[in-house]
Formats: structure tokens, C-alpha cells, sequence
């Protein structure tokens, strides 16, 4: 497999078939990583997720702090 990996990266390609990964995914891989790329798109959406929570929660504390309005600097 990692032939298919080396025909990807010597024509430029940015994703290669390889073997599926351990989590049951399809075989659509990174080149340069060798990542699966479905995992990398479900790590990518809980990151999210949590980057946004935690927004919020930044949001509600500063506006509970300053009696429901946010500062306009």
C-alpha cells in the first residue's frame, strides 16, 4: 500500500486509496499524513463543537458579568 501512497505524492495528489482504517472507515487516506480522511472529518466537527460551547459559555459568563450587555470597544 504505501506504493499507491508514492504514485499519489509523485502526482501531486492531495488523497490516496489505501486500506481502511482501524475504525471501519472507507480507504481514502491523506497523502502527506496518511490519515484517514473520514476520522479526520469527525475529529475536525467535535472540535467544533466544543470550540463553540465553550464560546458560548465565555459569551454568557462576560455578559452575566456586566449585566446583560456586552461592551462595544
Amino acid at each position: 500500500m504505501a506504493d499507491e501512497r508514492m504514485k499519489a505524492a509523485a502526482a501531486g495528489k492531495a488523497h490516496y486509496q489505501g486500506v481502511p482504517c482501524k475504525h471501519g472507515h472507507g480507504t481514502e487516506r491523506y497523502t502527506i499524513t496518511n490519515a484517514c480522511v473520514a476520522c479526520n472529518r469527525l475529529r475536525v466537527k467535535a472540535y467544533q463543537k466544543r470550540v463553540k460551547g465553550r464560546v458560548r459559555q465565555l459569551m454568557d459568563s462576560a455578559q452575566g458579568a456586566t449585566g446583560g450587555a456586552l461592551s462595544q470597544d
